[in-house]
């Protein structure tokens, strides 16, 4: 008998098909493609769609409810434009976080934020794990190869806060909120500038950065170089290529910087007083001969106030200490209220920065000279 050849199935069951296979791509993956638009199709018919911090196009269907942070910083940005609900997992540094806690009803520990877990990351299947750029997992790779989307900010650049803010905000459904942190930035940001676009070449003041551990230099593209190029001064650092690097004493005794920063972790974890890491500071042997130490301008910045969505403050905080006569109508302690006041309640109750600024704005020590 001759085999009768079965007919291939109508065409309207392939078109079925075809988008089915879509559909489940979006649900479980996102389906990111590095610098390019996703071919998958929404289930709104309308989508969401951002471009990170490193060029990936971010697509998904539909504002996702089950996000993983895996970045601090990021983590109060969500929490600034009211999406902290949406967090399903953060690392161990961030749920410990008394600060945080109350605006994350919804997130549970993912472990380290080196080599998180990946089984707990699995379980608790979420639509985007939000990771660091320079810091990444040591297993992201595991998480791409599961089609989990992976979107990279690092929200620690000053000038780029207002972009990363509207990112989340356009990811989270949340633009409204993202909108008005963006302006609050941006509003200082001009002011910043509107008061130093005129200073002179022979204004600028050599800086000398340092970060947690002692003679860890700001390199370039560091948090503390961004914003000592914002505010016209020179980082002394700022031409060596590693972000964070140990320097010699005698590399800073020959520098003779004008200004010192030190930034510090929080008295409020438990760290040593602001204070205390400034006596230090100026202990240290061969300091008494450096510029910045005759002439008072050491100054103690709490690191949370920097690098941080609150970042603005610590900048106006710098700006008044290089700066004086510029910005002697600025008390960024009040900026750091209206931050608390508008976006994260609680963010202004720390030790932000040593020693206390003078009414001419220089360091309470100064006498000497004049900004």
């Amino acid at each position: 008998m001759t085999k009768k050849r079965l007919p291939g199935p109508p065409r309207f069951f392939t078109a079925c098909l075809c988008m089915a296979v879509l559909v489940s791509c979006s649900i479980f993956s996102g389906c990111t493609a590095p610098n390019s638009q996703s071919s998958a199709q929404p289930l709104t018919g309308k989508g969401i769609s951002v471009t990170d911090s490193i060029g990936n196009v971010i697509t998904l269907p539909e504002v996702p409810s089950r996000i993983i942070c895996q970045n601090t910083r990021v983590v109060e940005l969500f929490i600034v434009v009211g999406a902290g609900d949406q967090l399903v997992g953060v690392t161990d540094q961030t749920i410990n976080n008394a600060l945080f806690k109350k605006h994350l009803p919804n997130a549970q520990s993912i472990g380290n934020w080196q080599t998180p877990s990946t089984e707990k990351i699995f379980s608790l299947k979420p639509d985007l794990f939000v990771s660091y750029i320079t810091s990444k997992p040591k297993n992201t790779d595991q998480l791409i190869k599961a089609n989990i989307t992976v979107m990279y900010i690092d929200a620690y650049i000053l000038p780029k806060l207002p972009d990363d803010a509207r990112k989340i905000g356009i990811i989270t459904g949340n633009e409204e909120k993202a909108e008005a942190y963006a302006r609050f930035i941006e509003r200082y940001l001009s002011l910043i500038q509107s008061r130093l676009n005129d200073l002179p070449a022979t204004s600028e003041k050599k800086v000398y950065a340092e970060l947690y551990s002692d003679y860890s230099a700001q390199g370039r593209g560091t948090q503390g170089d961004a914003v000592i190029t914002l505010l016209h001064a020179k980082n002394i650092a700022g031409n060596l290529t590693a972000q964070s690097l140990i320097v010699s004493p005698e590399w800073v005794l020959d520098q003779d910087p004008d200004v010192i920063i030190k930034f510090a972790s929080s008295p409020q974890s438990g760290n040593p007083a602001l204070s205390t890491v400034y006596e230090k500071i100026l202990a240290r042997p061969g300091f008494e001969r450096l510029s910045a130490v005759r002439n008072h301008r050491v100054f103690v910045l709490s690191g949370d106030a920097v690098s941080t969505p609150r970042g603005i403050a610590g900048a106006l905080y710098l700006a008044k200490a290089l700066y004086p006569d510029k910005f002697s109508d600025i008390d960024p302690q009040s900026v750091l209220h209206e931050y608390a006041e508008q976006f994260l309640p609680g963010s202004d109750q720390i030790d932000t920065f040593y020693p206390p600024l003078s009414a001419s704005g220089s360091g309470s020590r100064n006498t000497t000279e004049g900004g």
